[in-house]
């Protein structure tokens, strides 16, 4: 509680979601006996469920499907590419008392939870209820493992209410064995956004986002998508030089979280250029172009020559989605800290379709990619 008020005040975070969270703004709910309800923490699970999503709609058109998350960029993202559900809500706080009374009102037949969103109460009153849950593109970091296991009787009853688990890697497989997981319920399927598809964008959709961002033909993009605190400073500093060579490289940057926008104009001693202010028609006058507007990153990286995916050159996140900017064909750069998406991580690199960069040293392998043609469309 404490940690969320200190977000809240700091950062403007869950100003919308935190009365829902604490149970003092409910959502409504029709009664329905043929429901499936998917949750996902934020923005990233979201993403990992919608193939599944999408194949449900397919094959079960008359299924109810509603969608939680626990966070605001999480359920927006949710509304935008899982827009079929019938109800999109906030997850309650794990309270026993608010967890029994949502748990019934939702009355889901399934329970499925995006990668590892592990909730005791919710569980609990999930099986009470009479339904079942599944866990899909399921992990459990190394971090979390220690956490876990230094509760066993806690963690072996907080796991054994799920009734089956479909894991990116053997190593969460080994992981959960040793928490005394029933091994008949873990199936390793490696990582569901391998499935997920992207909206590409043609010539003509790609020419008008150019404009909207008041690109000319000459032109460079390098995209650093999904950034958080810290990085855009780091990233700038390492491309001094590139952009000291070549004077007609644009960086956009995507961070992870809005809210963030402000500290990032404050931290930043250069002029930066911002979407909304271009959108009215303001003329750009800076090389660096921050999107103050969600839903857009995937038409970044597809205006990009380079895309640098963020949550990766320092520890705490574990990084994000590097499939996005492949599946966009733009080369794309990550930093050191990929725990958290070992998997793509490991055949990104193995296909050599991506480039793990040192984050104090990289400015020549962005320069050579530049300056070669054929390493960009090898990678491509």
């Amino acid at each position: 509680m404490p940690i969320l008020l200190w977000k809240m005040v700091r950062f403007g975070k869950y100003k919308q979601s935190l009365l829902f969270r604490l149970g003092l703004k409910k959502t409504t709910f029709k009664q329905s006996s043929n429901r499936i309800w998917l949750h996902a923490n934020s923005v990233g699970e979201v993403v990992a469920l919608s193939s599944i999503y999408h194949k449900l709609v397919q094959k079960y058109p008359n299924i109810d499907l509603v969608v939680s998350c626990n966070t605001e960029t999480g359920l927006a993202k949710a509304q935008q590419i899982l827009s079929k559900a019938s109800y999109f809500f906030y997850l309650p706080i794990d309270f026993s008392f608010l967890m029994k009374q949502f748990v019934r009102k939702v009355n889901a037949r399934l329970l499925i939870i995006s990668e590892g969103d592990y909730w005791y109460h919710l569980f609990k009153e999930q099986k009470k209820s009479g339904g079942k849950i599944a866990i899909v593109n399921g992990k459990i970091s190394e971090k979390s493992f220690q956490r876990f296991a230094k509760f066993k009787s806690f963690s072996k009853s907080l796991f054994s209410h799920v009734d089956v688990y479909y894991l990116q890697s053997n190593e969460d497989k080994q992981r959960l064995l040793s928490l005394g997981v029933d091994s008949a319920k873990l199936h390793v399927f490696g990582s569901v956004k391998f499935d997920n598809v992207i909206n590409l964008l043609d010539l003509s959709q790609r020419q008008a986002f150019r404009k909207k961002l008041q690109l000319e033909e000459s032109e460079k993009v390098i995209t650093f998508g999904s950034t958080h605190p810290g990085e855009e400073k780091l990233l700038l500093e390492q491309l001094s030089d590139v952009r000291f060579k070549e004077d007609s490289i644009i960086i956009i940057l995507v961070p992870r979280h809005l809210e963030r926008v402000s500290s990032i104009l404050e931290e930043i001693e250069e002029p930066i250029a911002l979407l909304s202010d271009l959108s009215r028609g303001v003329e750009r006058d800076s090389s660096i172009i921050l999107i103050d507007q969600m839903g857009l990153l995937t038409s970044c990286y597809q205006v990009s020559e380079i895309a640098i995916v963020g949550g990766s050159f320092f520890p705490g996140v574990g990084g994000h989605n590097i499939l996005e900017p492949i599946q966009c064909a733009v080369p794309v750069f990550f930093g050191p800290f990929m725990y958290s998406q070992k998997v793509i991580a490991n055949a990104v690199i193995t296909a050599d379709a991506g480039l793990q960069i040192d984050r104090m040293d990289f400015s020549q392998s962005i320069n050579k990619f530049l300056e070669e043609k054929d390493a960009i469309s090898n990678m491509r």
